[in-house]
């Protein structure tokens, strides 16, 4: 599996009006169609939750972790939601989860680095800006 995990939200944020559940869903649509993937080989997470509110479900924590028991012993996950890698991700995904995942049978854990400083991410940045900003400069 490849499973996406953005970051997580109070959901009494997005019951307050705000979009980000509904950009992540759009997000990961779109990239499912790209890879021409199912829904459920590319499940939708959410990460990084903390104190008593309830969050953006489902947490990508126990999703990943189940999965051995279901038969799925690799997987792979992506951070659509972050253009450059991110500390607190990189722990919490890259090895607290990695450790889960191996403690309840998985075998194979890739954590697929976010775009960073790569060429295509500066030059995507870059074609964005110039997008928005156009008439602007000049």
């Amino acid at each position: 599996r490849i499973v996406a995990s953005f970051h997580g939200l109070p959901r009494d944020y997005v019951q307050r009006g705000d979009s980000y559940a509904e950009e992540c869903t759009r997000t990961l649509a779109a990239l499912r169609r790209a890879l021409d993937l199912p829904e459920e080989m590319v499940p939708l997470t959410y990460q990084s939750r903390f104190g008593p509110a309830r969050w953006l479900e489902p947490y990508t924590a126990p999703l990943v972790t189940a999965m051995p028991a279901q038969g799925i012993t690799r997987v792979a996950v992506i951070m659509p939601g972050f253009l450059a890698d991110c500390i607190e991700t990189l722990d919490e995904i890259g090895h607290e989860l990695r450790d889960a995942f191996a403690a309840a049978g998985g075998t194979d854990f890739a954590l697929i680095p976010c775009l960073n400083a790569t060429d295509p991410a500066i030059d995507l940045l870059e074609t964005l800006a110039r997008q928005e900003l156009s008439g602007w400069l000049g």
